[in-house]
């Protein structure tokens, strides 16, 4: 896949590049890079980029931030320790209520590693409410760059698991939660990948992901995980609720491949 950047100022704020390196932390059991890594990675450059973005709309504030409701993303390739990546990010025009925000992780020789796409939407902190930013009268000011999504930013209703193959129980902690004081997407995908049984993981690795996250979660809450296999081969669809079943918090779709 090739996207033409060629006209773009180097000097644009709607375009953002920012380099990371494999560390061996970032490692699993088997010596590889993992996906929530390089979500954090991409976490980190929309919270960075997100104020520059809509600095001119008046719409960010000390109550109003942006998260990020749905989520996909494909691996070509995951990089290797040491290895240096760059994210590179951009928000479409916006025309929705949300907004459309593409992600690219490309390696020193310019490959693409990996390609995300997600929404984001505006949330109020105090009121813990959604905002609709289409009818603001400054969103035109927003800092947004015309190139298409790497992905084709449409998302799939994911389902619910009825009948699940895995299922566990976990706490949200201290340290599962970010500066918002809700549980950040990277650990909802951990808890999704920790619920497959350990040998399925020891020889395969996650290629493709969607997410739909429903509600926030916080600190204390305990939480079920369930999985279940999908139609198709080496695809499960996971779920994560309050363990008394009145909060739907993100449904998640995976496709894995043989190590």
């Amino acid at each position: 896949m090739y996207i033409n950047f060629s006209d773009v100022d180097k000097n644009n704020e709607a375009l953002v590049d920012k380099k990371f390196e494999i560390a061996i932390y970032a490692l699993d059991m088997n010596f590889s890079s993992t996906l929530p890594i390089l979500s954090n990675f991409c976490y980190d450059v929309g919270i960075e980029h997100g104020p520059v973005v809509f600095k001119d709309t008046e719409i960010m504030n000390n109550e109003v931030v942006f998260v990020v409701t749905k989520f996909k993303v494909k691996i070509d390739r995951y990089p290797a320790l040491r290895e240096n990546v760059t994210v590179r990010s951009w928000i479409s025009p916006i025309t929705h209520k949300h907004a459309i925000r593409s992600y690219l992780l490309i390696d020193e020789s310019g490959n693409i590693l990996s390609k995300g796409v997600c929404a984001i939407n505006a949330f109020n902190l105090r009121e813990r409410a959604g905002v609709d930013i289409s009818g603001n009268a400054n969103i035109s000011k927003a800092k947004t760059l015309n190139i298409e999504p790497p992905l084709p930013p449409v998302f799939e209703k994911l389902p619910d698991v009825i009948s699940p193959d895995y299922e566990s129980i976990v706490n949200a902690r201290y340290f599962d939660c970010d500066l918002y004081q809700h549980v950040t997407s990277g650990k909802y995908l951990v808890w999704c990948i920790e619920n497959m049984p350990v040998d399925f993981l020891k020889k395969h690795r996650l290629y493709e992901a969607e997410i739909n996250f429903k509600r926030e979660c916080s600190i204390g809450e305990r939480l079920v995980v369930r999985t279940c296999a999908a139609s198709e081969q080496n695809t499960f669809i996971h779920s994560i609720t309050s363990e008394d079943g009145s909060k739907d918090l993100i449904r998640m779709k995976s496709v894995w491949r043989s190590s």
